[in-house]
């Protein structure tokens, strides 16, 4: 019985500690920084590359959490090639979803 008990508080434990981890990874880079940048999403550009590029331009917070996001809503191939007007105040999903409008 001891056993399951602190199985059961180690599997809360985990699911709650990465509850916390994705959400704080789907949140806005900067919520007060509303400035738009143009992000270019090259034509034949694979989903880690385009992630590795939002990364180092400071529009997501977690690169693991951003793909599972991807994957969650199941836009992998339907990110377009194109040019993005794009903020550090918009969610992961939000960005995630404007990847899939086409150029605007």
């Amino acid at each position: 019985m001891k056993r399951f008990i602190i199985f059961a508080v180690l599997v809360l434990a985990l699911t709650l500690g990465f509850g916390v981890y994705y959400y704080e990874g789907s949140l806005p880079v900067n919520a007060q920084d509303t400035d738009k940048q143009t992000f270019v999403v090259p034509k034949g550009a694979s989903v880690n590359s385009i992630i590795n590029k939002l990364a180092a331009e400071d529009l997501i917070r977690n690169r693991i959490v951003f793909f599972l996001k991807v994957k969650q809503l199941g836009i992998e191939k339907d990110i377009q090639a194109g040019s993005y007007r794009l903020s550090p105040s918009m969610s992961a999903e939000q960005i995630a979803t404007a990847l899939t409008q086409g150029t605007n």
